[in-house]
């Protein structure tokens, strides 16, 4: 299930070592462009934030074995890459030992990626909004990042078409606007 995530999730223990992660943290933190896992576990590359980083890790896993009360936190991680940097919220794990066998605590760690796009199932958007599966393809295009009259072209439709299938998405989705 954490696989199918749009944020890297790795759960780590009180040293900062990832005991599990889906498939994106393994990806992000293996380009080690201002995250990665080393021998001391988890990380960032930049100093202070690799300080920042350790000490909300030590906190949230603090919490779950009743030894303070850190509800986590955030901090942005830059990149050697120049690219935008990463979000990284830390949360103590409640009973992480009914989960995974660990007995010391840990805290789930979510890197949020600014700079990859999330692939959008026009499935689960017919299942979530009741949307037609027209409507639902171009719903997931749009989400991707595809302009109105593009998405329009490459699925064959007319541009006015297209319009009257994104008001019919933005009334059952309940948003308010096209952003």
């Amino acid at each position: 299930g954490l696989d199918h995530m749009p944020v890297g999730v790795a759960l780590v223990g009180p040293d900062g070592k990832v005991f599990a992660a889906n498939r994106l943290a393994e990806e992000i933190t293996a380009e080690g462009d201002g995250l990665a896992v080393g021998p001391g576990g988890l990380y960032a590359r930049h100093n202070g934030e690799k300080v920042l980083l350790q000490e909300l890790i030590a906190s949230a896993v603090a919490t779950t074995r009743f030894k303070g009360s850190a509800p986590g936190g955030v901090i942005a991680v830059s990149r050697e890459s120049g690219l935008r940097p990463f979000s990284v919220r830390v949360s103590p794990v409640r009973n992480p030992g009914d989960l995974f066998g660990v007995r010391r605590g840990a805290a789930a760690v979510f890197i949020g990626d600014p700079e990859r796009r999330a692939d959008t199932d026009p499935a689960q958007l017919v299942s979530l909004y009741q949307l037609t599966p027209a409507e639902a393809r171009l719903a997931a295009r749009l989400a991707s990042g595809g302009r109105l009259d593009e998405v329009a072209e490459s699925l064959g439709i007319k541009y006015e078409t297209a319009r009257t299938h994104l008001k019919r998405v933005v009334g059952k989705s309940g948003t308010e606007r096209q952003g």
